[in-house]
């Protein structure tokens, strides 16, 4: 574990972000369009033009039970995947589960904001983990799919319809990053639920579909008595993507993306709105003021460390980002 779980309570619910390991993916799949010497100082690329993301999956503690929105990656992945996505600090979800005080069994439902293999990995268990050697999530398909089983016994998958049609059928640039094998696993224990559109789902608790990143992209809207909260998946994935132009290149339609997030951002903005960011290698939330120029800016952030404390040296400086406020 790099960071401490981190809570934040929002009025009748606690939501805890929990530190899911990081990996590496190339920087321009990240940044799109924004040319490499603005990004590069933000968030120092290896090598391998990869640069460094978190994943942290969130824990909603409702009225209505216990929910965890994109649980991440996971730590079914062999030496070839590790390698070539930099995977670092992945644990079995049980054991990231106890850090929010709760276990495997008390989790009632899964939202993810799409079936991309970083955000909903996690939400499965294989028996043949410990064998895989295969550099893609590829390895989640043909027969040895029918070996996934769901890793949380009473939850419910919750997608949207639209994401898992696209997932199955994926164009060829975002083929390696889709996992629709993690919905037939709830599919055949009969807990996955095919959502269209924008719907409440707990008690507090609402999805918005935005589009863009994917076909299906949502994002969450959790609301407490004294906060709001937004997790708006890969639309907002880092505070670079807080700047306008700054759209993921793996994006399925990047101007979609650029319209929901400037709804997304003055809509928070209007409801003093708290943000989570689900790769951002430091920043674990902030809230945002309107900035000069119709642009927006974090007015208050909670940061947390990027180096892991397993990691020899030499790695620490590698992993070390630049991404500010």
């Amino acid at each position: 574990m790099s960071w401490e779980p981190v809570r934040l309570d929002i009025g009748g619910m606690q939501l805890t972000i929990l530190d899911g390991g990081s990996f590496r993916l190339d920087g321009a799949s990240v940044y799109g369009v924004l040319p490499r010497v603005f990004w590069e100082r933000m968030n120092r690329p290896d090598e391998d033009n990869r640069v460094l993301l978190a994943t942290a999956p969130v824990v909603v503690e409702t009225p209505d039970g216990i929910v965890i929105i994109d649980p991440g990656l996971g730590d079914g992945w062999g030496a070839a995947a590790a390698d070539r996505y930099g995977m670092s600090g992945q644990r079995p979800l049980a054991e990231l589960l106890l850090e929010a005080g709760v276990s495997i069994a008390d989790v009632t439902g899964v939202i993810a904001t799409h079936l991309h293999f970083d955000h909903v990995s996690a939400a499965v268990r294989t028996p043949f983990q410990a064998g895989v050697e295969d550099a893609s999530p590829r390895v989640w398909s043909g027969d040895q799919a029918a070996d996934l089983e769901p890793a949380l016994p009473g939850a419910r998958f919750y997608v949207q319809a639209a994401d898992l049609d696209a997932a199955r059928q994926p164009e060829l640039r975002t083929s390696s990053l889709v996992a629709p094998a993690v919905c037939t696993a709830y599919q055949k224990a009969g807990r996955l639920e095919l959502l269209e559109g924008n719907t409440r789902l707990f008690a507090g608790i609402e999805v918005e579909l935005t589009g863009g990143h994917t076909p299906g992209h949502q994002v969450v809207w959790v609301k407490g008595s004294a906060r709001t909260v937004l997790m708006a998946g890969d639309i907002l994935p880092t505070t670079t993507h807080l700047r306008g132009e700054v759209v993921e290149g793996v994006d399925f339609e990047p101007s979609v993306s650029s319209r929901s997030k400037a709804g997304l951002l003055a809509r928070a903005v209007e409801q003093g709105a708290v943000l989570t960011f689900y790769h951002a290698p430091r920043v674990r939330w902030g809230r945002i003021r309107s900035g000069l120029s119709g642009r927006y800016e974090l007015a208050e952030t909670f940061t947390v460390s990027t180096v892991r404390r397993h990691q020899p040296a030499a790695d620490q400086t590698r992993n070390r980002t630049e991404e500010l406020p």
